[in-house]
């Protein structure tokens, strides 16, 4: 115990018996997985199944309701507002160029700011705010820069 009075981690582990790695081991293979991977567990009709990040070409937000697209063509509507998804995704892989959109950063092709609109890889055009401009392309430049770069 350190001069606070709480239980240092290691303390915790050996108070409580368990060992957050033996309860990830412990899990099926498909769980363990889930836990490296980074995406989103979504319901469909045959239940809720893990979607990779890298699946997920953008949101829609249609009320207190999110259609969710993926790479495939398909799509998922889900009963959740765009806002609570965005709050679940990685904000360094996820823009936001409208307040109804949420796009993967990976699936934009050109921004045109002319225009208003947002062209992604699969050919779609996502409205691009007005008031929005000026920050997303500079967000969307900056991270074509640090992709673009050798590693």
């Amino acid at each position: 115990m350190n001069p606070s009075g709480f239980l240092q981690p290691v303390q915790l582990l050996s108070a409580t018996g368990k060992s957050p790695l033996r309860a990830v081991l412990a899990r099926p293979q498909t769980a363990q997985r889930h836990l490296l991977e980074a995406g989103l567990l979504l319901p469909f009709n045959d239940g809720r199944r893990w979607i990779s990040l890298s699946q997920i070409i953008r949101l829609e937000g249609v009320g207190n309701y999110t259609n969710v697209y993926f790479l495939d063509g398909s799509s998922l509507l889900v009963a959740l507002s765009l806002k609570v998804l965005a709050s679940r995704l990685p904000a360094d892989l996820f823009m936001r160029p409208h307040r109804k959109h949420l796009l993967n950063r990976h699936c934009i092709k050109a921004v045109s700011a002319a225009q208003l609109l947002v062209v992604l890889t699969t050919g779609e055009q996502v409205p691009l705010a007005r008031r929005r401009v000026g920050v997303f392309r500079r967000d969307w430049h900056i991270y074509t820069i640090v992709a673009a770069r050798p590693h």
